[in-house]
C-alpha cells in the first residue's frame, strides 16, 4: 500500500494539470470544456476517495517467523520455483544459525546501513562469505 501512494499522488497531479492545460487552451485543439470538467471532477473524487481508503485501512503486520523452525516454503513451480525454495532454506539456515531473521539477513545483503546495523548486532557480516556462506551451503 505505501509502495504506491507517490505514484498515485503524483498520477492524479498529472492528470489535473493536463486538464488544466487543456481547459486553458493550450497548444492543442481545444475540445469541449464538459468533458476535460468531468474528468477534472473524476480526478478529484478519485484522490478523496483513495485518501478516505488509506485512512481507514489498516497496515497488516506481517509475522517474522523463527526460521530455525519448519515452516512451508511456497511451492511455484518448474526450475525458478525450485532455486527460489533452495535460496530460502539457505537463508533460513543461515539465519538461524546467525540467530537472526531470514528477512533481516536478506535486507542486510543488500543495505550498506542495515548491513553495518545486522554486523553491530549480530557480530557477523552478512555479506562475508567465512561469516555466513558455511550456514549458506548447510555446512
Amino acid at each position: 500500500r505505501s509502495s504506491f501512494r507517490i505514484p498515485f499522488i503524483v498520477t492524479a497531479a498529472m492528470a489535473l494539470l493536463a486538464a488544466i492545460i487543456l481547459t486553458a487552451g493550450g497548444p492543442l485543439p481545444r475540445p469541449g470544456a464538459s468533458p476535460i470538467v468531468a474528468a477534472a471532477i473524476a480526478a478529484m473524487v478519485a484522490i478523496g476517495v483513495y485518501a478516505f481508503a488509506y485512512d481507514r485501512e489498516g497496515q497488516t503486520k506481517v509475522a517474522i517467523k523463527d526460521p530455525c523452525q519448519s515452516r512451508q516454503i511456497p511451492d511455484t513451480g518448474g526450475i525458478g520455483g525450485a532455486l527460489q525454495g533452495l535460496s530460502l532454506e539457505a537463508l533460513d539456515r543461515a539465519a538461524c544459525d546467525i540467530g537472526s531473521s531470514r528477512e533481516e539477513l536478506l535486507l542486510a545483503i543488500f543495505d550498506d546501513k542495515l548491513r553495518t546495523q545486522f554486523e553491530a548486532k549480530y557480530g557477523k557480516d552478512p555479506r562475508n562469505p567465512l561469516d555466513v556462506g558455511a550456514a549458506l551451503l548447510g555446512l
